[in-house]
């Protein structure tokens, strides 16, 4: 081995050595901001009880802290929406068979698989940690 192998071997190996040292205390230090962050946003993270990957259907109905949220599984992304119109603030209704959420008060529409219509409501922050799901209330 030449001079020049050995360099560049040297610098592969220490560059290696001070990842391997970095990434946990940067992935540490990447959480702690995470939860700063959620306690200055005001997001209370809160674990979906019975729905894991292989459980959850495409479109299920979920009642948690008094809020009704209806949470969409698409492509392998959780999505979730309060059931609530922000326009009038009355409860929305779900129509399964056309796959929409719709306002009586007024008469507005939501069709959640393609996220057309012109409902608007809150949208729900979700996340996968350890094969659970968690919900951002």
């Amino acid at each position: 081995m030449n001079r020049l192998q050995f360099l560049t071997e040297l610098r592969k190996s220490l560059l290696k050595t001070t990842q391997e040292i970095s990434l946990p205390i940067i992935t540490d230090e990447l959480e702690k901001f995470d939860e700063l962050a959620n306690q200055i946003v005001g997001v209370k993270w809160v674990k979906l009880d019975g729905i894991t990957a292989t459980s959850l259907q495409s479109i299920q109905e979920f009642f948690t802290n008094n809020k009704s949220i209806l949470l969409v599984s698409k492509g392998g992304q959780l999505k979730a929406y309060g059931k609530m119109c922000l326009n009038c603030q009355s409860l929305t209704q779900w129509i399964s068979y056309e796959n929409k959420m719709k306002c009586s008060n007024c008469d507005k529409t939501l069709d959640v698989i393609s996220e057309t219509g012109d409902l608007t409501c809150k949208r729900y922050y979700t996340k996968e940690k350890n094969g659970e799901w968690f919900i951002g209330v």
